[in-house]
């Protein structure tokens, strides 16, 4: 299945992107393996809807500063360039 995501479909604005964007986050971890000696690596991955960030605003507030330093290819490889204002906005109504 190819999931293709629409930009023009949904007008993201500060006032709905806590409805309209998620938050994705890994944990990589490497694990040295007893018996073998060998190394596993795992990643968990969790999604949660941006509007939860509310409820921490350090967070949004840490979250706005990584994304003000984030490089533009950094920026447009996890898709955020066309919508990164209008997130910082958000972000920072919720982080002062």
């Amino acid at each position: 299945m190819n999931l293709v995501f629409n930009y023009a479909e949904v007008l993201i604005t500060a006032q709905n992107a806590g409805e309209q964007l998620w938050l994705r986050i890994e944990r990589q971890t490497p694990r040295r393996l007893s018996v073998s000696d060998g190394i596993l690596f795992t990643i968990r991955t969790s999604i949660y809807p941006l509007v939860e960030i509310v409820a921490y605003p350090t967070v949004a507030g840490n979250l706005a500063a990584i994304l003000r330093q984030m490089p533009s290819e950094m920026q447009q490889y996890t898709s955020i360039l066309p919508f990164r204002n209008v997130l910082l906005n958000y972000l920072e109504s919720i982080g002062s």
